[in-house]
């Protein structure tokens, strides 16, 4: 898993990111999905053995095992699993967690 940098545009009302801003030097973009994680509940435990997946982490928090490596995220939050990369999530709040994830095939 590898955190990726974005311009978060926080107020008052909470934030707004814009994952896609450099899908125009980056590749397109496929597979995009939305989920949500219960308490108590996790989903994954896959890989993608031939596209990046990135990872947006709208709200909530989560446990992120990624290969070898748990880290535990706060959203807003965004990170990138490798091609081959073995990952799950896990809802580590004590309410439901929002992902959104996508491939892009170009980086």
């Amino acid at each position: 898993m590898r955190l990726l940098t974005f311009d978060d545009h926080s107020d008052i009302r909470g934030f707004v990111v814009n994952p896609f801003e450099g899908v125009s030097t980056t590749g397109s973009v496929s597979n995009c999905h939305a989920f949500s994680i219960n308490p108590g509940c996790s989903r994954g435990g896959h890989s993608h053995p031939e596209r990046n997946e990135k990872v947006l982490l709208l709200s909530g928090s989560i446990t992120v095992n990624a290969g070898e490596e748990q880290s535990v995220l706060s959203a807003p939050a965004f990170f990138e699993i490798p091609p081959g990369e073995s990952h799950a999530f896990h809802c580590a709040g004590g309410s439901s967690a929002t992902v959104l994830c996508w491939s892009d095939l170009g980086s």
